[in-house]
Order: structure tokens, then C-alpha cells, then sequence
């Protein structure tokens, strides 16, 4: 098992750089232009929009990389993290990012909750993203999602979900990718 859990890791490491080298960018325009290119790639499969090849593809570790007609489960991880990021980024200031260390998607999802009827709409949108069948379904559903979190300013740990998105796609590691996400959102944080 330690082959996955070293390319999770890799894929979280890969998507903490790429998020740094878009975040600390010289040039905003260019930043905007990366981002503007990865939400317009949102639901495309991996690999079809030139435009993002740089921001996918450079600087992957080899063992990551597909080695035939189809992407692998890092690459697409990557993809759907980096481009839901963007979307989440999408008008907000750099000075404001959107990826949060030490944040989870889920416990970030239960702050959307304000009262107990908000929290049975918000859970039935997370069981949605959690009853996915494929990453393709995961991504789809955590869109909506991600459009609240960006709506209420709140950011998760994206090089964190980006490895968790990771495992998601292996039946063997799905259940603990849940399990993590159902104990998060159930957590009482104690201020």
C-alpha cells in the first residue's frame, strides 16, 4: 500500500506548489489568465485544453504521469482540484486565497450550516458529493458546493483535497476518504 499512499502524498505536495506559484505570481494578469483557462477546462477531460497543460503537466513527478491514452488517478485528481480552485478563487482577491492549510473540505462545508434547516439542505448537498461514483460525478456535485463556500468567503485545504481526491477513485481508500469527511463535518470545534 505504499506505492498510493506515496503518489497521495506526491499529488498534495504538487498541488500545494502549483497553488503557491499561482498565488505569489509577480504578474496578476497572468494569474487571472491561469485561472480564467483552468475554469473554462471545469468537466473536460484531463488533458484536452492546451491552456492548462503548464499548470497540470509541469513539473509532475514521472510515476504520476500517464504512460498511455488515458490519465491517470493523480492527473485527475490534480485537474479537478486545481480547476474547482479556480472556480472557487474566481473574483476574489489573491490577497484573499481560497486554499486554507489545516482547513477540510467537510468541516469547511458544515460552516456553511447557520441553523438546523440550512444543515439538512447543506448535508443533502454533501451526501451528493460523498455517494459520487466517480470522481467525473464528485467533481460535478462539488461544484455547487464550492460556489456556496466562495459566496460565504470560507476556504479549505485544497493540496489536501486534491489528496483525498486521489484516493477517493480506489475502492480500497474510498471509505477512509468518508469516513474522514463524515467525522469533519460532525466535529464540534470548541472555541
Amino acid at each position: 500500500m505504499s506505492k498510493p499512499f506515496n503518489q497521495g502524498t506526491q499529488v498534495e505536495q504538487f498541488v500545494w506548489r502549483k497553488l503557491d506559484l499561482l498565488l505569489n505570481n509577480q504578474s496578476n494578469q497572468k494569474t487571472a489568465a491561469d485561472l480564467a483557462h483552468l475554469r473554462h477546462s471545469l468537466g473536460k477531460p484531463v488533458g484536452t485544453s492546451p491552456n492548462t497543460w503548464d499548470l497540470i503537466f509541469g513539473g509532475l513527478p514521472e510515476n504520476l504521469m500517464s504512460k498511455g491514452n488515458e490519465p491517470t488517478a493523480a492527473e485527475k485528481a490534480i485537474n479537478a482540484a486545481l480547476t474547482l480552485f479556480s472556480v472557487h478563487q474566481q473574483g476574489k482577491s489573491l490577497d484573499n486565497p481560497m486554499s486554507k492549510q489545516g482547513e477540510s473540505f467537510a468541516s469547511a462545508v458544515r460552516k456553511l450550516a447557520k441553523d438546523e434547516d440550512e444543515l439538512k439542505r447543506i448535508k443533502r448537498r454533501f451526501d451528493q458529493v460523498c455517494t459520487a461514483k466517480s470522481l467525473e460525478e464528485l467533481t460535478h456535485h462539488s461544484r455547487g458546493i464550492i460556489q456556496l463556500l466562495k459566496r460565504e468567503d470560507l476556504a479549505f485545504d485544497y493540496p489536501k483535497y486534491a489528496k483525498d481526491l486521489y484516493f477517493f477513485q480506489f475502492p480500497r481508500s474510498r471509505d477512509r476518504v468518508l469516513l474522514r469527511w463524515g467525522q469533519d463535518f460532525y466535529r464540534v470545534v470548541k472555541h
